[in-house]
């Protein structure tokens, strides 16, 4: 049973028969925690071929209405307003994660240590994103929190002066890890030198306030906390060089530190979760135009398979499928987001996450 006001958000973009076709979904979802389409059409309970039900289910996730920005979106809103006392910022994650020849940019919202997923982009190549493909999946974050303050928290792949600069831009507060190989200038009168060329203590952070980072002129001056954990153990540490516009050395530490919780979050949806790579789905990018929010939706495009079971079957029977006939492209990533990512009606403070 989905949370009341979840319902609400839902109920307005859905029809009663979409709505409950989605709440089946969902529940399938949390109990099987496979994100195949062949799997969730043999247990979907309804009376009719494998085929039809198979084709059904296509047919509703293909609906135009199930995007982020009117499914996802409302019920955002909805969550930070009865969690959000306004006291501390909240924390944002931009980050990438790839497998087979699938690559997915997501934006997340920190919460108890758990990441939320808020927008996300399938990209059309392998390998680190774009500052445009980062712009266009943070556009719709930035208008959909613009009430808010927020701090955004990126690794190494998002470490770009430009993105930095634009965010200054639109005035949101950063914290992007660097590259140790990154060069920068400490004072006016110095030279450019490598990150990992300055003097660093184990345990000791260091700070330094309006450098100019990278030799590429035109992009203002920013600040840099340098941090390394002490080695015991004769353990290596990686030393942390974050590049921010926030003033306090612990504030930016502090802030840095809840980047990782995304990664429990890409495990969810892969082999800790929801199986994602086990769908072997061609994901299809399409580019749309809201006002004047850039953002990208997965399809979910029929891709015309033609085997045909010509037996009824119940909801608990098991039918198999050979793995080279023509898979279905699936947008199954935004059902797989609300059923790992809800509330507990019960207890609408905690993540409501399948047991």
């Amino acid at each position: 049973m989905l949370p009341s006001f979840y319902q609400t958000c839902l109920q307005s973009q859905l029809t009663e028969a979409q709505f409950v076709t989605l709440e089946i979904l969902v529940e399938l979802l949390q109990k099987e925690r496979r994100i195949t389409i062949e799997r969730i059409a043999t247990l979907f309970p309804q009376p009719i071929l494998f085929e039809s039900r198979r084709r059904n289910i296509q047919r509703f996730l293909s609906l135009p209405q199930l995007t982020p920005q009117a499914i996802w979106f409302p019920i955002v809103k909805q969550w930070i307003k009865r969690h959000y006392s306004g006291r501390t910022p909240l924390h944002l994650v931009v980050d990438r994660t790839q497998w087979q020849n699938h690559n997915l940019i997501m934006v997340s919202l920190v919460y108890q240590k758990r990441a939320i997923p808020l927008h996300w982009m399938w990209l059309n190549k392998q390998g680190q994103s774009s500052l445009a493909e980062q712009r266009k999946v943070l556009c719709p974050v930035f208008h959909l929190l613009k009430k808010y303050r927020f701090i955004l928290l990126g690794d190494r792949e998002f470490h770009s002066i430009e993105l930095a600069a634009w965010c200054v831009e639109k005035q949101v507060k950063f914290v992007f890890r660097l590259p140790k190989s990154t060069t920068i200038k400490p004072n006016d009168s110095d030279a450019f030198t490598r990150l990992d060329d300055l003097p660093q203590t184990p345990g000791i952070t260091e700070q330094y306030l309006h450098i100019q980072v990278t030799q590429n002129r035109g992009f203002g001056k920013h600040n840099l906390v340098l941090r390394q954990k002490r080695a015991y153990r004769q353990s290596n540490s990686d030393a942390w060089y974050l590049l921010t516009n926030l003033v306090g050395a612990e504030q930016t530490l502090k802030a840095y530190s809840n980047r990782f919780s995304i990664e429990p979050l890409f495990k969810d949806y892969k082999s800790g979760g929801y199986h994602l790579e086990d769908c072997h789905a061609r994901f299809t990018p399409i580019q749309c135009t809201t006002g004047s929010d850039c953002h990208c939706l997965f399809a979910l495009n029929a891709s015309g398979t033609t085997h045909s079971p010509k037996s009824k079957c119940n909801a608990t029977s098991v039918e198999s499928r050979s793995r080279s006939e023509p898979e279905t492209d699936i947008a199954i990533s935004g059902l797989a987001c609300m059923a790992g990512c809800g509330l507990n009606p019960c207890n609408c403070g905690q993540l409501w996450r399948p047991s």
